[in-house]
């Protein structure tokens, strides 16, 4: 059943709340109570919530950026790329000595105060034994102004100079062009990243603290923007020196798509602190108006490397769980202290995750229950698994209403499944959301949930993609 697959889709993200509507009673579903005051204003406001957002949702914008970006990253020749990489790199060293360095080299006595930060960032960065200097690279004079141009069964690109770093790919057969820019600006007031141990030097990256963004691609000559942005990188303790894994930073991007007139808006921040804690947040906005906002805030208590590799039996599950163990891998956190979603701004939900792989777990075993058609008693064995290790509630802003959330197994179509279920004040039973909605909610509810298919299905090749070309990169590169 696709509902089902889609259900499982959005508790990835939010374990609850994206479900907050995927139940149906029939036969052996509770009865009910009566309808208290509370529930029945909730309903009201949850019913003109779907109704809105149905009424103008229309993801082609993001759906457009993310075919694009798709094709792009599978057409890109990954050995081409390594060769490029290691060729710019050469030619930054070698004119460290010229009247215009692009690099220099420093010895980490002579930072002064900053010794200790710089050798911790490198420590959290890379594997080098007792280095006494390293190589600091200008990100915006050595590879902020090279253009790289790769077409149709050529093996190397072709480097020109640019006020920005552009790499583009020329399909000769499409006569399309589809061209990635980067500007990077003239500051020197960026945080310094540790990226490679080469050539016999570590390697750092002075970037600037906001790098623009733009893709294009069209017919050769007549290139169309899809979509624009920029994206900003900052510690949060007053450091220059940074690691992703062991420093306090902040990074945010703020990405517009165009098409044909709609414009739609993707925001994302993502903060760490120096002991690992992780936060990150996301929204959607379609014409200025904020559909979504996903977060997950409190990331912490990171697996150990075993317990890792115990987990790759999510890979098993197929392709979607596989990305959700990379996800996982990503997020390096056993407990999340709030999962949050909002829509239209108004319904708040919130979800703590006590065990974020023994609720992915419990997805992956629910999926496959789905495939058989597995009985009530089997189905409501992963349905407590997941209540064991989630603890959800819900808000509407409007009204000011909450109610607790859980998990009911439930009979739908012929099929038992799990359902998100609420308890408000004065209710002793939960009762399944869905089983309130009126014919036209179930319109409305479909309608947006097909919206988001298509999309996050794309999504979904694109996170493939990214993985294998820079499994690839890796492999091309001789460090």
């Amino acid at each position: 059943m696709k509902q089902m697959k889609l259900w499982m889709l959005a508790a990835i993200l939010t374990f609850s709340g994206a479900s907050l509507l995927t139940s149906c009673s029939e036969e052996d579903n509770p009865v009910p109570e009566p309808k208290i005051e509370e529930r029945q204003a909730f309903e009201k406001q949850l019913s003109a919530d779907l109704e809105d957002v149905a009424e103008y949702i229309n993801l082609d914008p993001t759906l457009k950026a993310i075919e694009i970006l798709t094709s792009f990253t599978n057409n890109l020749n990954a050995e081409a790329l390594g060769n490029q990489v290691m060729d710019i790199l050469t030619q930054i060293l070698s004119n460290a000595f010229s009247e215009n360095p692009t690099c220099q080299f420093l010895s980490f006595d002579e930072l002064g105060d900053q010794k200790e930060e710089a050798l911790n960032a490198l420590a959290n960065s890379l594997h080098v034994s007792e280095p006494s200097s390293f190589v600091l690279v200008d990100a915006y004079n050595s590879i902020g102004t090279r253009h790289m141009t790769f077409k149709t069964g050529e093996p190397q690109a072709v480097i020109t100079e640019d006020d920005a770093l552009v790499v583009e790919y020329q399909d000769a057969e499409l006569g399309e062009t589809t061209e990635l820019r980067l500007k990077f600006n003239d500051e020197r007031d960026g945080v310094i990243v540790f990226v490679a141990n080469a050539l016999g030097s570590p390697i750092a990256v002075q970037f600037p603290e906001t790098i623009g963004i733009t893709i294009t691609t069209g017919k050769n000559g007549e290139p169309k923007q899809v979509l624009e942005g920029t994206v900003d990188l900052n510690t949060t303790d007053g450091t220059k020196y940074m690691s992703f894994k062991g420093s306090s930073w902040s990074a945010s991007a703020n990405l517009l798509a165009s098409v044909v007139g709609r414009k739609e808006q993707i925001t994302a921040t993502v903060d760490h602190s120096a002991d690992g804690e992780l936060s990150v947040m996301a929204g959607l906005t379609i014409n200025d108006r904020t559909v979504l906002t996903l977060g997950a805030l409190g990331v912490r208590n990171p697996y150990s490397a075993e317990e890792m590799e115990q987990l790759k039996e999510l890979r098993g599950m197929g392709s979607f769980y596989s990305t959700a163990y990379e996800l996982l891998k990503a997020l390096n956190g056993r407990t999340i202290d709030a999962l949050t979603l909002t829509i239209n701004e108004n319904i708040y939900v919130k979800c703590k995750v006590n065990d974020v792989a023994e609720a992915l777990k419990a997805l992956g075993n629910l999926h496959l229950q789905h495939d058989i058609r597995g009985s009530k008693e089997a189905v409501d064995v992963y349905t407590q698994q997941l209540n064991g290790v989630l603890e959800f509630s819900v808000i509407e802003k409007n009204t000011g209403i909450s109610a607790d959330g859980s998990l009911l197994t439930i009979l739908k179509e012929g099929e038992y499944q799990p359902a998100v279920a609420l308890r408000f004040d004065g209710e002793t039973e939960f009762q399944a959301v869905y089983d309130n909605l009126s014919e036209q909610d179930l319109v409305n509810y479909k309608k947006i949930i097909e919206s988001f298919r298509e999309p996050i299905a794309t999504f979904n090749k694109l996170l493939a993609a990214l993985q294998e070309k820079a499994g690839a990169l890796k492999g091309a590169l001789p460090f």
